[in-house]
């Protein structure tokens, strides 16, 4: 098909090649054929810059996806990468063994605010080389901000913890940065496969138990241990169990009786909540107490055994009992500005003088927020209330508050009293 103003359109073809050339040369060619001509010769050009684009964007989607996976810090994989190559190795082989390291180093925080990220950032790149070298064909990875996890493949519990102190002692030489020996702390909890989970995030979680546990004692590497676990469903269950047993009274009192050296008889006794699981039976007060802070459930089980305990000292003064009664109050309740009226009125209820109570608080509940508490202890101490230090001497409380608690008894922890025995400094 021609072209009205172009002669020569659509008809390139070979046997007017000739022609075409001779006519390209003189520079005597239509705009039409110009036009083709230059399609014809830039095409290459074209093609070129096709394919850079292609290169540029597959290098791009290739360098997203390695960011997306690794710590731009360390170059290490992160925890999401890892964690799923940790399933790949699940799946792949669901019967193996396996132990997941959390390696942690203690003082970068203070080492961030001290000396910056950059300082910071260098020595975390150090820590990963550090690492890489004991747990050689392991996975590294850098877990959060202060932490590492390495995935031991095929590994009993015995070798799990080799590695563990490995790791302990390559990290455990100080990082040096110009004239600075920069100690890290390192500490490691342990997880193992298939003892403490089945699956990469149970065991993630399971190995950072470990290794707070692992913070809170004296040995750099800890082995998870179920019952040392604050998450676990078990102890989920008895929070709620817990709310339940104060509404259904399933909680009791028992009294230790306390004995005056002076007169050689017994004049009071010490109030101490009880739980009779109606499953599990008799639960401690160190695992119940505990999770009644943490829930806010302490305030109630306090007004429960006030009320019960008030109602038991009235009880014996009219069988001609003279004791005093002694009860716990925990840091919860000497934030509770109420506190001192509601005991009042349980005492005016019950007919008992305010003689015949004692009431104990822990050294580290009243520092917790110590004018709040000693506003509290105060107007109790006004009502004719007797209080007590309990454990005195596991804190670090300042005398200077101490002098103006208007406490009657200190009741010294043994600890203290071991402390006094072991160095002449403390003696002094």
């Amino acid at each position: 098909m021609g072209h009205p103003a172009c002669p020569w359109f659509g008809i390139w073809s070979s046997r007017c090649a000739r022609h075409r050339a001779r006519r390209i040369a003189t520079g005597r060619i239509t705009g039409c054929e110009r036009q083709t001509h230059r399609r014809r010769r830039l095409q290459p050009d074209a093609a070129n810059r096709a394919a850079r684009r292609g290169r540029r964007t597959w290098c791009s989607a290739s360098q997203i996806r390695f960011q997306s996976g690794h710590d731009a810090t360390t170059g290490l994989p992160n925890r999401v990468a890892a964690e799923g190559a940790i399933q790949q190795d699940l799946t792949a082989n669901g019967r193996m063994h396996g132990a997941l390291l959390m390696v942690a180093l203690v003082r970068l925080p203070e080492i961030v605010k001290t000396l910056g990220h950059a300082i910071s950032d260098r020595l975390m790149r150090d820590a990963g080389t550090r690492i890489r070298k004991p747990a050689g064909a392991a996975l590294v990875a850098r877990a959060s901000d202060t932490e590492f996890l390495v995935w031991l493949r095929d590994a009993k519990q015995s070798e799990a913890i080799a590695l563990a102190f490995r790791i302990v002692d390559v990290l455990g030489e100080p990082y040096r940065e110009a004239d600075l020996a920069i100690d890290v702390a390192p500490s490691v909890g342990i997880a193992l496969y298939p003892s403490h989970g089945i699956d990469p995030s149970l065991l993630l979680q399971r190995s950072e138990v470990a290794l707070f546990a692992a913070l809170g004692s004296e040995e750099p590497v800890t082995v998870y241990d179920p019952a040392a676990d604050p998450h676990r469903p078990e102890r989920l269950s008895l929070m709620s169990d817990l709310r339940e047993a104060l509404e259904r009274n399933q909680l009791h009192l028992h009294y230790q009786p306390k004995l005056n050296l002076t007169t050689r008889r017994i004049d009071g006794a010490e109030a101490l909540a009880r739980w009779e699981h109606p499953k599990l039976g008799y639960v401690p007060p160190e695992a119940f107490i505990p999770l009644a802070e943490e829930t806010g459930n302490i305030r109630r089980l306090t007004r429960w055994m006030l009320a019960a305990g008030i109602a038991n000292a009235h009880a014996w003064a009219t069988q001609g009992r003279a004791l005093r009664l002694a009860m716990n109050l925990s840091a919860r309740d000497l934030d509770d500005s109420d506190l001192p009226a509601r005991i009042g009125e349980l005492l005016t209820i019950h007919g008992v003088i305010p003689q015949r109570i004692m009431l104990e608080v822990t050294e580290s509940a009243v520092m917790g927020k110590p004018e709040a508490a000693i506003q509290v202890l105060r107007r109790l101490a006004d009502q004719g209330i007797d209080l007590a230090i309990d454990d005195f001497g596991v804190g670090q409380s300042s005398f200077a508050y101490l002098r103006r608690l208007p406490v009657r008894e200190l009741k010294i922890d043994k600890s203290f009293l071991l402390k006094l025995a072991e160095g002449s400094t403390d003696r002094a």
